[in-house]
């Protein structure tokens, strides 16, 4: 997992990647049959036949790869739009998916190549594995790597792209690890946050599949932390979909360490829902300053959100 920086960089022995708006995957190939398996475990292979049926065709077996799944609307990666897909449980819906909103597995590592683990192998001995072995087809594509840091953060940027992740070209492949020698540089400042509740709303939220604000935070020494109220960035439908998400998980008490104050009433939530929010800083007081919802992180397990996303 990438460290997150304030800036990018171009550096001798750095080489850069373009930060996609996906699902983390790590794609098991063996004798043709394809598992793609999320960062927490999750099989989502049934989800993406499209991007299962290219990898089973791959010369060179067995394969461990990782990468990023997305799905692209109107020309750029949209996460909306790629959870929207893996919800999907029916054939048919999957089927008609396909055809909307192809998938494509963007492949930025390699892992074990025909019986081989490369994982103690260099950065760029690995894209180099990847370059040689690697069989691009419409639903599997090889990242490209570039040397101008920078430039490529320019160019993210104007395309509306997430971000950049710098990479040390000598580094290993650190399972599991938040290495420093993976950098991510994002073109807004966001985090993962558990929502713990949500407030009753005002107005035009005060219909019953509406609230005004969620109610969020992290994991630190075993305690959820309180970092804030999240009551922007929400549309008619996102209140909807998050009011009847968090529906089934109503509780009596605060999941928090401590019980937040708030001017509107609270209803409590058991800490299982994961939210992804841009913010401007943290108060002295430890809360997010002017936060802002971006999305609903389904691929990421609440137990994961431990500590501030920018400790």
């Amino acid at each position: 997992m990438a460290t997150p920086v304030n800036e990018a960089f171009t550096q001798s022995g750095w080489l850069h990647e373009p930060k996609l708006d996906g699902y983390r995957v790590l794609a098991f190939v063996v004798e043709g049959k394809v598992t793609l398996r999320s960062r927490h475990g999750l099989d989502l292979t049934a989800a993406f036949p499209d991007v299962a049926a290219d990898l089973a065709t791959q010369p060179v077996q067995p394969l461990v790869l990782d990468g990023e799944i997305v799905v692209v609307e109107d020309g750029r990666p949209s996460f909306n739009a790629l959870q929207n897909r893996a919800r999907l449980k029916l054939k048919r819906q999957i089927a008609d998916a396909q055809q909307r909103l192809p998938a494509i597995f963007y492949a930025f590592d390699i892992l074990h190549i025909a019986g081989i683990n490369v994982r103690g192998s260099t950065y760029e001995q690995r894209r180099r594995y990847l370059a040689q072995y690697l069989h691009p087809q419409t639903h599997l594509q090889l990242v490209p790597a570039e040397a101008d840091g920078i430039a490529l953060y320019d160019a993210c940027v104007a395309m509306g792209l997430e971000g950049t992740i710098a990479k040390r070209a000598d580094s290993i492949y650190e399972s599991g690890q938040r290495s420093a020698a993976w950098l991510k540089m994002k073109t807004v400042q966001s985090g993962e946050f558990v929502i713990g509740g949500f407030t009753t709303g005002e107005g035009q939220r005060g219909k019953s599949d509406s609230f005004g604000a969620l109610l969020v935070g992290y994991w630190q020494d075993g305690e959820l932390r309180y970092a804030g109220q999240v009551g922007t960035g929400f549309n008619d439908k996102t209140l909807a979909q998050i009011r009847e998400r968090l529906a089934p998980l109503v509780v009596s008490k605060p999941p928090f360490n401590t019980k937040p104050v708030s001017r509107r009433p609270v209803i409590w939530v058991r800490p299982e829902v994961v939210a992804e929010v841009r913010y401007y800083e943290w108060t002295p007081a430890g809360h997010l300053r002017h936060p802002v919802f971006l999305r609903m992180r389904d691929d990421i397990d609440t137990h994961v959100v431990i500590g501030r996303p920018d400790a």
